[in-house]
């Protein structure tokens, strides 16, 4: 776990296809947790989070591991999850956001990681909305919530956060500061950055990292 800065590094991978891959033959859970016990990667303070979209493999984790896990979900709510379509099951992204739906969760998660449209949603301007309750219901069903993925570039902001609006200047940086601190306010214990200078100048100045 030490690195050569002298400092535990945190590692936050994400399971993909899982279910695909154990169909090849290919099942990876057990060997990815036996990867970071060997290294030294164990118990509930290590600095891990495994993530997935899929919800049975996040289920077999935590047999195996008490290494934190996160639930992954998709901007678009109505579908379901891939192990949850190959069992045929009825269980979509929407209900796993319901209060009783995340309660369901925090019994094999320490953790949500919406899109964070789910959180706070945008306007037909393109501006941010006000906040769901989404943050206040994970937070009573016991999880942290870390949405994903907050860039920099004016084609990813809301639109009050852009540096200009023009075409030619999608790929401008615009104030992705302002977007974060709108998140942090809404209550957010983590996120997902391309830009990760941004709320490490923030994690100094807010409640929340």
């Amino acid at each position: 776990m030490q690195s050569s800065q002298r400092r535990n590094i945190g590692i936050y991978p994400e399971i993909k296809h899982s279910t695909h891959f154990e169909q090849l033959g290919l099942k990876m859970e057990e060997l990815v947790v036996n990867t970071f016990h060997e290294n030294g990667y164990r118990g509930f303070e290590a600095p891990v989070y495994i993530q997935s979209f899929e919800v049975s493999n996040l289920k077999e984790l935590r047999t195996l591991t008490d290494l934190k896990l996160l639930q992954l979900y998709e901007s678009d709510v109505t579908l379901r999850p891939a192990d949850q379509i190959a069992r045929n099951t009825n269980l979509t992204y929407a209900k796993m956001l319901t209060p009783e739906g995340l309660k369901e969760v925090s019994k094999y998660a320490n953790a949500v990681g919406p899109d964070k449209s789910l959180i706070i949603p945008r306007n037909n301007d393109n501006t941010l909305g006000e906040p769901t309750s989404f943050v206040a219901d994970a937070h009573n069903a016991g999880l942290q919530v870390h949405p994903y993925t907050f860039r920099a570039e004016n084609d990813f902001l809301p639109k009050e956060f852009k540096s200009d609006d023009s075409d030619s200047s999608r790929n401008a940086r615009g104030n992705l500061k302002g977007e974060i601190e709108a998140f942090i306010a809404a209550g957010i214990d983590g996120l997902f950055t391309d830009n990760p200078d941004v709320p490490v100048i923030l994690r100094g100045k807010c409640s929340n990292n």
